[in-house]
Protein backbone atom coordinates (compact mmCIF):
# COMPACT_ATOMS: atom_id res chain seq x y z
CA UNK A 1 0.00 0.00 0.00
CA UNK A 2 2.68 2.75 0.94
CA UNK A 3 4.91 1.87 -1.99
CA UNK A 4 1.50 2.29 -4.19
CA UNK A 5 1.09 5.67 -2.46
CA UNK A 6 4.77 6.73 -3.18
CA UNK A 7 4.36 5.92 -6.61
CA UNK A 8 0.80 7.91 -7.17
CA UNK A 9 2.75 10.51 -5.64
CA UNK A 10 5.63 10.66 -7.42
CA UNK A 11 3.53 10.72 -10.51
CA UNK A 12 1.46 13.62 -9.48
CA UNK A 13 -1.68 10.85 -9.05
CA UNK A 14 -3.76 10.89 -6.17
CA UNK A 15 -1.94 8.58 -3.47
CA UNK A 16 -4.71 6.65 -2.12
CA UNK A 17 -3.13 3.37 -2.96
CA UNK A 18 -5.68 2.20 -5.03
CA UNK A 19 -4.42 0.77 -8.33
CA UNK A 20 -6.76 2.17 -10.43
CA UNK A 21 -6.34 2.84 -14.46
CA UNK A 22 -3.73 5.54 -14.33
CA UNK A 23 -1.88 3.95 -11.84
CA UNK A 24 -1.92 0.35 -13.77
CA UNK A 25 -0.84 2.69 -16.80
CA UNK A 26 2.28 3.76 -15.05
CA UNK A 27 2.84 0.16 -13.80
CA UNK A 28 2.84 -1.61 -16.97
CA UNK A 29 4.93 1.24 -18.89
CA UNK A 30 7.59 -0.25 -20.76
CA UNK A 31 11.54 0.36 -19.15
CA UNK A 32 12.68 0.82 -22.72
CA UNK A 33 9.57 3.63 -22.61
CA UNK A 34 11.64 5.01 -19.27
CA UNK A 35 14.89 4.53 -20.69
CA UNK A 36 13.78 6.84 -23.85
CA UNK A 37 12.50 9.50 -21.10
CA UNK A 38 15.49 9.80 -18.63
CA UNK A 39 18.08 10.31 -22.05
CA UNK A 40 14.84 13.39 -23.27
CA UNK A 41 15.37 14.75 -19.79
CA UNK A 42 18.98 14.78 -19.74
CA UNK A 43 18.73 16.32 -23.25
CA UNK A 44 16.91 18.84 -22.12
CA UNK A 45 18.91 19.74 -19.54
CA UNK A 46 21.54 20.64 -21.75
CA UNK A 47 19.21 23.17 -23.12
CA UNK A 48 19.47 25.26 -19.67
CA UNK A 49 22.31 27.43 -19.75
CA UNK A 50 25.30 26.26 -17.31
CA UNK A 51 26.03 29.51 -15.84
CA UNK A 52 23.10 31.31 -13.96
CA UNK A 53 24.39 34.36 -12.02
CA UNK A 54 21.98 36.10 -9.68
CA UNK A 55 18.48 35.69 -9.52
CA UNK A 56 16.87 32.28 -11.01
CA UNK A 57 13.26 31.05 -11.55
CA UNK A 58 12.75 28.26 -11.99
CA UNK A 59 9.55 26.38 -13.23
CA UNK A 60 9.47 22.10 -13.18
CA UNK A 61 6.13 21.54 -15.43
CA UNK A 62 6.07 17.83 -15.26
CA UNK A 63 6.76 18.49 -11.16
CA UNK A 64 4.24 21.41 -11.35
CA UNK A 65 6.22 23.36 -9.19
CA UNK A 66 8.56 26.72 -9.31
CA UNK A 67 11.25 27.76 -7.78
CA UNK A 68 12.75 31.77 -7.79
CA UNK A 69 16.33 32.00 -5.76
CA UNK A 70 19.83 33.56 -6.36
CA UNK A 71 22.83 31.85 -7.13
CA UNK A 72 24.90 34.19 -4.64
CA UNK A 73 22.35 33.81 -2.06
CA UNK A 74 21.94 31.00 0.33
CA UNK A 75 20.13 28.23 -0.60
CA UNK A 76 18.11 28.49 2.82
CA UNK A 77 16.81 31.42 0.83
CA UNK A 78 14.70 29.49 -2.45
CA UNK A 79 10.98 30.76 -2.66
CA UNK A 80 9.04 27.50 -3.43
CA UNK A 81 5.27 27.66 -4.63
CA UNK A 82 2.81 25.65 -6.41
CA UNK A 83 2.18 26.05 -10.33
CA UNK A 84 -0.66 25.52 -12.63
CA UNK A 85 0.50 24.25 -16.73
CA UNK A 86 -1.21 23.64 -19.53
CA UNK A 87 -2.95 20.91 -20.51
CA UNK A 88 -1.02 17.30 -20.78
CA UNK A 89 -1.49 16.41 -24.38
CA UNK A 90 -2.77 12.98 -23.60
CA UNK A 91 -5.82 15.12 -21.42
CA UNK A 92 -6.82 17.34 -24.58
CA UNK A 93 -9.74 15.73 -26.01
CA UNK A 94 -8.70 14.42 -29.94
CA UNK A 95 -11.44 16.34 -31.71
CA UNK A 96 -9.28 19.60 -31.01
CA UNK A 97 -6.47 20.13 -33.51
CA UNK A 98 -4.63 22.73 -31.49
CA UNK A 99 -3.85 20.63 -28.44
CA UNK A 100 -0.21 20.39 -28.78
CA UNK A 101 -0.31 24.24 -28.30
CA UNK A 102 -2.14 23.61 -25.14
CA UNK A 103 0.93 22.00 -23.20
CA UNK A 104 3.45 24.63 -21.46
CA UNK A 105 6.61 24.62 -23.44
CA UNK A 106 9.88 24.56 -22.36
CA UNK A 107 12.33 27.56 -22.90
CA UNK A 108 14.72 29.82 -21.00
CA UNK A 109 13.77 33.80 -21.45
CA UNK A 110 14.62 36.63 -19.18
CA UNK A 111 11.76 38.35 -16.63
CA UNK A 112 11.29 41.90 -18.10
CA UNK A 113 8.31 43.51 -16.23
CA UNK A 114 4.59 43.02 -13.96
CA UNK A 115 1.47 44.24 -14.85
CA UNK A 116 -0.82 44.89 -12.10
CA UNK A 117 -4.31 44.15 -12.61
CA UNK A 118 -4.47 42.99 -15.76
CA UNK A 119 -6.63 42.79 -18.87
CA UNK A 120 -7.17 39.70 -20.09
CA UNK A 121 -6.74 39.79 -24.11
CA UNK A 122 -8.58 36.34 -25.21
CA UNK A 123 -6.98 34.97 -27.81
CA UNK A 124 -9.00 33.37 -31.07
CA UNK A 125 -8.66 29.75 -30.07
CA UNK A 126 -10.24 30.52 -26.39
CA UNK A 127 -13.15 32.54 -28.37
CA UNK A 128 -13.64 30.25 -30.71
CA UNK A 129 -13.66 27.06 -28.84
CA UNK A 130 -14.89 28.28 -25.88
CA UNK A 131 -16.48 31.32 -24.86
CA UNK A 132 -18.93 31.81 -28.11
CA UNK A 133 -20.34 28.20 -27.02
CA UNK A 134 -20.74 29.73 -24.02
CA UNK A 135 -22.47 32.80 -24.89
CA UNK A 136 -25.00 31.10 -27.11
CA UNK A 137 -26.19 28.92 -24.11
CA UNK A 138 -26.35 32.50 -22.33
CA UNK A 139 -26.72 35.80 -23.39
CA UNK A 140 -25.51 37.54 -21.03
CA UNK A 141 -22.20 35.65 -20.38
CA UNK A 142 -20.27 38.35 -21.10
CA UNK A 143 -21.68 40.72 -18.99
CA UNK A 144 -21.54 38.23 -16.01
CA UNK A 145 -17.80 37.44 -16.79
CA UNK A 146 -16.94 41.39 -16.99
CA UNK A 147 -15.55 41.08 -20.67
CA UNK A 148 -15.67 43.89 -23.33
CA UNK A 149 -15.64 43.80 -27.12
CA UNK A 150 -12.83 45.96 -28.47
CA UNK A 151 -11.26 46.91 -31.82
CA UNK A 152 -7.86 46.19 -30.33
CA UNK A 153 -5.77 44.95 -27.04
CA UNK A 154 -5.02 48.73 -25.81
CA UNK A 155 -5.78 50.46 -22.80
CA UNK A 156 -7.50 53.45 -25.26
CA UNK A 157 -9.35 51.14 -27.39
CA UNK A 158 -12.86 51.78 -27.85
CA UNK A 159 -15.42 49.16 -26.03
CA UNK A 160 -18.29 48.65 -28.00
CA UNK A 161 -21.97 48.33 -26.99
CA UNK A 162 -22.39 44.20 -26.64
CA UNK A 163 -25.37 43.46 -29.05
CA UNK A 164 -26.31 42.11 -31.73
CA UNK A 165 -24.05 44.23 -34.50
CA UNK A 166 -21.14 43.86 -32.04
CA UNK A 167 -21.58 40.02 -31.12
CA UNK A 168 -21.53 39.72 -35.05
CA UNK A 169 -18.62 40.93 -35.73
CA UNK A 170 -16.68 39.28 -33.21
CA UNK A 171 -17.81 35.69 -34.55
CA UNK A 172 -16.61 37.25 -37.77
CA UNK A 173 -13.20 37.84 -36.06
CA UNK A 174 -13.77 41.79 -36.80
CA UNK A 175 -13.63 42.40 -33.20
CA UNK A 176 -12.35 41.02 -30.05
CA UNK A 177 -12.88 40.11 -26.88
CA UNK A 178 -11.03 40.89 -23.08
CA UNK A 179 -11.77 40.37 -19.37
CA UNK A 180 -11.53 43.73 -17.27
CA UNK A 181 -9.15 43.85 -14.30
CA UNK A 182 -10.73 42.69 -11.07
CA UNK A 183 -11.94 39.86 -9.07
CA UNK A 184 -13.15 37.84 -11.75
CA UNK A 185 -10.18 38.10 -14.10
CA UNK A 186 -8.54 35.17 -15.25
CA UNK A 187 -4.93 36.29 -14.66
CA UNK A 188 -5.92 37.62 -11.06
CA UNK A 189 -4.19 40.81 -9.71
CA UNK A 190 -0.78 40.32 -11.27
CA UNK A 191 0.98 38.94 -14.49
CA UNK A 192 4.83 38.35 -14.65
CA UNK A 193 6.14 38.79 -18.37
CA UNK A 194 8.89 37.72 -20.14
CA UNK A 195 8.93 37.82 -23.48
CA UNK A 196 9.10 34.95 -25.78
CA UNK A 197 8.12 33.38 -28.94
CA UNK A 198 5.40 31.16 -27.26
CA UNK A 199 3.31 34.58 -25.57
CA UNK A 200 3.67 32.42 -22.43
CA UNK A 201 3.79 34.31 -19.39
CA UNK A 202 3.21 33.76 -15.53
CA UNK A 203 -0.26 34.92 -13.74
CA UNK A 204 -2.12 34.95 -10.74
CA UNK A 205 -5.73 33.03 -10.79
CA UNK A 206 -9.07 33.15 -9.11
CA UNK A 207 -9.37 29.35 -9.19
CA UNK A 208 -7.33 28.80 -6.10
CA UNK A 209 -8.67 24.94 -5.24
CA UNK A 210 -7.40 23.79 -8.24
CA UNK A 211 -4.05 24.20 -6.64
CA UNK A 212 -5.10 21.81 -3.84
CA UNK A 213 -4.80 18.76 -6.80
CA UNK A 214 -1.91 16.81 -7.07
CA UNK A 215 -1.94 16.64 -10.77
CA UNK A 216 -2.06 20.15 -12.04
CA UNK A 217 -2.20 20.65 -15.87
CA UNK A 218 -5.28 23.15 -16.54
CA UNK A 219 -4.27 26.10 -18.45
CA UNK A 220 -4.00 26.78 -21.92
CA UNK A 221 -0.18 26.77 -21.61
CA UNK A 222 0.35 29.80 -19.46
CA UNK A 223 1.74 29.26 -15.47
CA UNK A 224 -0.81 30.48 -12.73
CA UNK A 225 1.58 30.21 -9.51
CA UNK A 226 0.06 30.23 -6.15
CA UNK A 227 1.99 32.62 -4.31
CA UNK A 228 2.06 35.58 -6.85
CA UNK A 229 2.66 38.84 -4.19
CA UNK A 230 5.92 36.59 -2.87
CA UNK A 231 6.86 36.06 -6.35
CA UNK A 232 6.62 39.95 -7.11
CA UNK A 233 8.59 40.51 -3.99
CA UNK A 234 11.55 38.27 -5.01
CA UNK A 235 14.64 40.56 -6.26
CA UNK A 236 14.54 41.10 -9.80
Amino acid sequence: MIKVQNLQTRHGLINDGIIGKQTLAILNTPFSQRVEQIELAMERMRWIPEQQQGPFILVNIPAFQLWAYDTKQSHDDVLSMKVIVGKAKNKVQGKNKNEDKLQTPIFTAELSYLVFSPYWNIPKSILTEEILPLLEKDPDYLQKNNMEIVSRFTHDAPVYAINENSISRLYSGQLNLRQRPGRKNALGNIKFIFPNNYAIYLHDTPALSLFKRNKRDFSHGCIRVDNPNKLAQFPR
